[in-house]
């Protein structure tokens, strides 16, 4: 919902207003997050099209990040009470052709 806001207002205005619009295609990183029994569950990227997940940090008996890959290339990361770490990874799957 965030990053159509964030697309739909510039939107708005330029055919409001006439202004050109922003030419670069719209292509928003998937993501869903869950507060579930005191536990942040939250997911980036195409999790979906993954051929392999790996245990990227943490532990599974506590917080962690898990990345999900395929061809070896990282399609998609779910963690556990790991916001600073997931947002690194958010970034760098948002600059991802």
């Amino acid at each position: 919902p965030t990053d159509t806001a964030k697309r739909a207002g510039p939107a708005l205005v330029a055919h409001l207003t006439g202004a050109p619009l922003d030419p670069a295609p719209f292509a928003p990183v998937p993501s869903f997050w869950s507060d579930q029994y005191g536990q942040r569950l939250q997911s980036f990227g195409s999790l979906g099209i993954a051929d392999e997940i790996r245990l990227l940090e943490g532990d599974l008996d506590g917080d962690f990040v898990t990345g999900y890959f395929r061809a070896a290339t990282l399609v998609g990361v779910v963690g556990i009470n790991t916001m600073p770490a997931l947002m690194s990874y958010r970034t760098a799957l948002a600059a991802r052709p």
